[in-house]
């Protein structure tokens, strides 16, 4: 598939689940997480071998971090993980009553998490959720069918670790993953999230269609849907 251009079609509206919002208040995390320098936000190309998880997706260290496969051994420190990023950045929101369901839902297909010294200060799924309303704008914008879509999802960083790159590899995994399955990787971001927004775009994932997602009280979620790269078009 060709690159796809950046687009601005008229908006598709969508009523969100509860758990649907809850994944989209913890993508919104990262415009928290992400790395910043001196001169601000810093998000630098993936190599090739990260890109396609060559090594991280097979518990390579990268960088001092490990990023391997999720287990369920993992339950405690993930749910430890989220509780902290609640308690710093109010996300998710509200904390769900069951933070175990909540970082590993039942349409999860594959998750990975980042060691360092031992201890998970990192971790990134993907999700095949049913009717995902970001999964049918990839699917209306690619033309590829369902199985041929993953959902980025649940990537969030330890508060005290962050600045260090976890997040770019995280998505490096997850993406990699992908593409070795035939997969396109998707995800959707909130729009006012510049962080996250210049990771995506720097490793080149490709902005591609606004989405509205009705909120119960009354309000919406307004965010961008975005595709990874695929090979010779980044």
């Amino acid at each position: 598939m060709t690159r796809t251009p950046i687009v601005h079609p008229v908006e598709q509206t969508e009523t969100a689940s509860a758990a649907r919002l809850r994944r989209i208040a913890s993508a919104h995390l990262l415009d928290n997480q992400l790395d910043h320098n001196q001169h601000g936000v810093t998000a630098p190309s993936l190599n090739r071998a990260a890109m396609h998880g060559r090594q991280l997706a097979h518990g390579g260290t990268l960088r001092g971090v490990r990023i391997r496969t999720k287990d369920s051994g993992d339950t405690a420190a993930c749910v430890r993980l989220v509780t902290d990023i609640h308690r710093t950045d109010g996300y998710p929101q509200p904390l769900p009553a069951d933070p175990a369901a909540f970082v590993t839902p039942s349409y999860e297909t594959v998750a990975w998490v980042a060691e360092s010294d031992g201890r998970i200060i990192g971790h990134v799924a993907l999700h095949h959720p049913a009717l995902d309303p970001t999964l049918q704008v990839a699917q209306r914008v690619t033309g590829l069918s369902p199985n041929r879509l993953a959902l980025v999802a649940r990537l969030l960083v330890d508060p005290t670790r962050r600045r260090l790159g976890v997040g770019r590899q995280l998505l490096a995994a997850a993406t990699g993953h992908a593409a070795s399955l035939g997969q396109r990787a998707v995800l959707d971001v909130i729009r006012d999230a510049g962080a996250p927004i210049a990771l995506y775009e720097a490793a080149g994932w490709i902005r591609v269609d606004a989405l509205t997602l009705a909120v119960d009280d009354g309000t919406s979620l307004q965010l961008w849907v975005y595709l990874a790269p695929t090979d010779g078009h980044r």
